[in-house]
């Protein structure tokens, strides 16, 4: 038993040792997906539709694709000998994340709070923000917004169609 669990701690500390490099990003995404998880269940349990095992276990399977797909492109690009590229990917990924997440930790807030409070008012202003002045300090998420989200929709009905 003492050398599984010998075997558990060199395999936790190799892989923490080799991910170092993204480890920010990391606890960004598990931060940004917890802060996502405990609004949208404040949102559900204020407004009455309750606590649903299904949007938990949807919070919970986006975590682990997030992680999961920063993970990922940083070991290829580390295997690749690029591993500055790999964490400016990875930045991408987490920056796109914070756009999303952020948006709809704003939306589900703006449905808790009662219309003409301040705090609501200061979510309403947040979601714009985030959603315009965000767009402006990332100029490749707009460019997606602007041309890749209709190029895309595009190219997925027509192999919806085929």
């Amino acid at each position: 038993m003492d050398k599984i669990k010998d075997i558990i701690v060199i395999l936790t500390s190799t892989l923490l040792g080799f991910f170092a490099p993204i480890q920010d990003f990391l606890v960004a995404i598990l931060l940004l997906m917890g802060v996502n998880f405990a609004s949208g269940l404040l949102e559900d349990e204020l407004n009455g539709t309750g606590w649903k095992g299904r949007k938990a276990f949807k919070a919970f399977t986006e975590l682990f694709v997030l992680t999961g797909i920063g993970t990922f492109v940083y070991a290829l690009g580390h295997f690749m000998h690029a591993e500055q590229e790999s964490v400016a990917c990875v930045s991408a990924v987490c920056y796109a994340a914070i756009y999303f997440y952020s948006r709809n930790i704003c939306h589900n807030w703006v449905k808790i709070t009662k219309p003409e409070t301040t705090l609501h008012k200061l979510f309403l202003f947040l979601y714009w923000l985030i959603g315009f002045y965000f767009l402006e300090k990332v100029p490749w998420l707009r460019t997606y917004f602007e041309r890749g989200q209709q190029e895309l929709d595009i190219k997925c009905n027509k192999e919806r169609e085929e």
